[in-house]
């Protein structure tokens, strides 16, 4: 049953990494910094979701688990991004009344650098993950 919770803290950090990314590719001008305030801000229940997520989850090493976590939040973010901007590309949509939402996901440059950051860390992470389970098991192995 512990498993259970913390597969679905895991989730929840999941989810809101996928938060986090998208509201970096959010173009708000008149915010200034208060964009990377709010940004740093929402990693706070982030974190606190996926730590609480690595104390209930007994699984494997903690890096394999964060980037897999990392991943799959950013992916779904690049899915939405690229979704959103194929929309963009079509002038039907943006003839519409409503292409206010289209237009305010135009942050391509922040959105870009947080999205490559974390693919590169959790890419690192599942690398990192897997080879020191690499080496625990040869450790064992000549052990045994």
């Amino acid at each position: 049953m512990r498993n259970v919770f913390g597969v679905l803290f895991f989730i929840g950090a999941g989810f809101l990494v996928y938060m986090v990314g998208l509201f970096a590719f959010i173009n708000v001008p008149e915010a200034g910094n208060g964009k990377w305030v709010m940004l740093s801000l929402s990693c706070i229940p982030l974190v606190i979701f996926h730590l609480l997520g690595l104390a209930l989850f007994r699984g494997s090493n903690w890096q394999t688990v964060t980037g897999i976590t990392l991943l799959s939040g950013i992916g779904m973010t690049l899915l939405v991004v690229v979704s959103m901007f194929a929309m963009r590309l079509s002038p039907e949509l943006m003839a519409m009344e409503n292409a206010y939402a289209l237009e305010m996901m135009s942050d391509y440059v922040a959105g870009g650098m947080i999205s490559t950051l974390l693919l590169i860390l959790s890419g690192l992470l599942i690398f990192q993950g897997r080879t020191a389970k690499k080496k625990q098991q040869q450790l064992l192995s000549n052990n045994g």
